[in-house]
């Protein structure tokens, strides 16, 4: 199997960029970093073997030229990797609970297979579990506080109904196609 002899990391956020940075140096892989949106910085990122998108399916706004732009931009193959149902959706019970907001039904992966196959891919597509993390749920209570727009005041109260919801599914899902 061929090594890998570089790789280039694609990222809005330069915090995810030193994170990539600092795996790939850890690991004594050559690497470099670009700043920016893809596809917008598809000229500075170039082509590459392998074109890899992991977990942004969902906050892509036009998904149907992103995933022409990764086809185009891969020689062999693109791999893109992203949850089932939108990673956000386990807060839905609880926008019901605080606001009486009832959220439409989440974004699932099969929404993005129909836009990939909507650009004439047919892809191959594989279900898989990660196993459970370990959950922090103080960090749960300050993220829910902050994305439902709650006062501090409220923390006992959404900590109960964050602990209410039990177990968050990790279900994923890898969808590759030949460049």
């Amino acid at each position: 199997m061929p090594k890998v002899t570089r790789l280039t990391g694609l990222d809005p956020s330069a915090d995810m960029l030193r994170v990539f940075e600092r795996a790939c140096i850890e690991r004594g892989v050559p690497h470099r970093s670009v700043h920016g949106s893809w596809p917008d910085a598809v000229p500075e990122a170039g082509v590459a073997d392998v074109v890899l998108c992991h977990h942004v399916g969902y906050n892509t706004p036009d998904l149907g030229p992103f995933v022409a732009a990764l086809s185009a931009a891969a020689r062999c193959g693109v791999v893109v990797e992203l949850h089932a149902v939108h990673p956000g959706a386990w807060l839905d019970p609880l926008w019901a609970h605080f606001h009486g907001l009832r959220r439409p039904p989440p974004a699932t992966a099969d929404d993005v297979l129909a836009v990939v196959a909507e650009g004439g891919i047919c892809p191959e597509v594989q279900r898989w579990t990660r196993p459970a993390a370990p959950r922090h749920p103080e960090a749960e209570v300050d993220f829910s506080l902050r994305r439902l727009c709650l006062p501090a005041e409220r923390r006992n109260e959404v900590a109960e109904a964050v602990a209410g919801l039990g177990p968050r599914h990790r279900d994923l899902v890898t969808i590759s196609w030949t460049g």
